[in-house]
């Protein structure tokens, strides 16, 4: 048993619109389409505001960055200045000790 399936494939306007004489703007045929680019509208605004948001975030973030780096630069050429200074002090009590007890 064999069977035989025809179809017709259209596309475009003809698909919506079989009919060569009726108008593409009559009645409410684009009120679908209306609301669908209206909520890509909606959407396409709030991912827009977002970018923004981050793109903001960012140069904040990037500035926030560059204050820490410096802070932290800082403290270390204090640490490394209190450990010298304290070789230095250890050093000379150290000098002044081995005088009092005449090992030096």
């Amino acid at each position: 048993m064999v069977k035989e399936i025809r179809f017709k494939l259209q596309q475009g306007v003809e698909e919506v619109y079989p009919d060569a004489n009726q108008s593409l703007t009559q009645g409410n045929d684009f009120l679908p389409l209306e609301v669908s680019l209206n909520k890509t509208m909606r959407v396409a605004t709030e991912v827009q505001k977002k970018v923004d948001e981050l793109r903001k975030s960012g140069a904040d973030q990037e500035v926030l960055n560059e204050s820490i780096g410096t802070t932290i630069v800082l403290i270390g050429v204090l640490s490394v200045g209190i450990v010298v200074a304290s070789g230095l002090l250890q050093v000379f009590y150290l000098k002044s000790f081995f005088r009092r007890r005449k090992i030096l």
